[in-house]
């Protein structure tokens, strides 16, 4: 299980070059790959998204390339001929225009502005295999930081899962207790209406409709249910992030269902505690591959 924020650097060097990348990743609903640098040949970013897509399945994922020359035996340093004679006609000329004598200084002029310039050769192109290396160093650091991250969450879902089962063999356990309830306070309602004793076939008859439609037995039993399903989805090898998503609707759907049977204070608290859990574990899944 991995989670979709992570980072991975990588670096290499060989042949007079130095290659370093670095890839960050972040949430996104599906696989979303941008790779960035000044010399990134068709070819590697090619191969560099055949593999990230081999091993990362969802998420933003931004690659970093940058490879330059370390050795400088590529570089060569140019003059702008055509500015140091115009520096010279424009000095000549301003010798002229104040009448004294023009003596010119090569070496002066050579630290004039903009006169030299870095070039490099046509086919100072850093080695693919360089690059390559790097890349599969950063792919391979980002992968681990993601599973490490994804074990992170999975042990607090599964945590707070347990919470969740704990919270549904309470309510389990609470129901029968609401119906006897109700069926004590109707009793006494209709003793203190009536003035006498209270109608048994009726008071019988209104206390078994109400538990019918107070009964969450079937709710309990899917949860119980989709919570098994959640916690085998988490010891996936696969990802799981979308089924993890839609197994917390389900539950959250039978939680409500039960908050709208609920007529006990303590089934209600149960209840609230619940959602509390189902809200931090959707926070926590949106994370996941």
């Amino acid at each position: 299980m991995q989670s979709m924020t992570g980072f991975g650097s990588g670096r290499s060097e060989g042949d007079g070059w130095l290659a370093e990348a670095e890839l960050r990743s972040v949430n996104h609903r599906f696989l979303d790959i941008v790779i960035r640098g000044p010399r990134v040949a068709p070819a590697l970013e090619d191969e560099a998204r055949k593999q990230i897509r081999g091993v990362i399945f969802r998420g933003h994922v931004t690659v970093s390339l940058n490879c330059r020359e370390i050795s400088g035996k590529r570089n060569l340093i140019a003059l702008d001929k055509d500015l140091a004679l115009s520096y010279d006609k424009c000095l000549r000329d301003l010798a002229q225009e104040l009448r004294v004598v023009y003596q010119p200084d090569i070496w002066r002029l050579a630290f004039l502005p903009d006169l030299w310039r870095a070039e490099e050769t046509a086919d100072a192109q850093p080695p693919p295999a360089l690059a390559a290396e790097a890349l599969a160093q950063a792919l391979t650091a980002l992968v681990a930081a993601r599973a490490a991250e994804g074990a992170n969450i999975a042990r607090d879902l599964r945590a707070r899962l347990a919470l969740i089962r704990n919270y549904t063999l309470s309510l389990r356990e609470r129901a029968p207790a609401v119906a006897e309830a109700y069926r004590a306070r109707l009793g006494e309602r209709m003793t203190e209406l009536m003035g006498g004793g209270a109608d048994e076939q009726r008071l019988a008859a209104e206390a078994a409709l109400f538990a019918d439609k107070a009964d969450i037995t079937e709710e309990t039993v899917r949860l119980l249910s989709h919570a098994d399903q959640f916690e085998t989805a988490l010891a996936a090898e696969e990802p799981v992030g979308r089924r993890l998503d839609f197994l917390l609707q389900e539950i959250g759907r039978e939680v409500n269902t039960i908050g709208s049977k609920a007529n006990d204070a303590l089934i209600t608290r149960i209840v609230v505690d619940g959602k509390c859990e189902l809200e931090k574990m959707r926070e926590q899944v949106q994370n996941l591959e």
